[in-house]
């Protein structure tokens, strides 16, 4: 999925996995990946915005409870959506060079660093 798809063969260039799937594999792969939106939805409600709790812990009845929890999934799907479709496509070269060049130092000084808090 876009940024971390790579062009690399013609099929691709096209539209990607979507040439190569048809019918049922591709609307599986399709709910698939909106399954697995969901559930992260879910899971980073829970853990984050508190469930089903309304900021400022109004007195509401039990029945508002899943309109809540649906109301604040539905906002993270949507900025999932938003965040996936404002991305740029990354080129090999482009992802290679991230890779190597940012995120293996940082990961590097992450693993330093902890090792020194740990340590002392």
């Amino acid at each position: 999925r876009a940024p971390f798809d790579l062009v690399e063969a013609d099929a691709e260039l096209v539209q990607g996995f979507f040439t190569e799937y048809g019918g049922t594999p591709f609307v599986a792969y399709l709910f698939a990946e909106y399954m697995n939106m969901a559930v992260v939805s879910g899971i980073a409600v829970t853990m984050i915005l508190d469930g089903w709790l309304i900021p400022g812990n109004p007195h509401v009845p039990g029945w508002v409870d899943p309109i809540v929890v649906i109301v604040k999934m539905m906002l993270f799907i949507t900025f999932f959506i938003w965040v996936r479709a404002t991305l740029p496509r990354l080129r090999y070269d482009q992802l290679m060079s991230l890779g190597w060049k940012i995120l293996l130092p940082l990961a590097t000084l992450n693993l330093l660093v902890t090792a020194i808090v740990v340590a002392t």
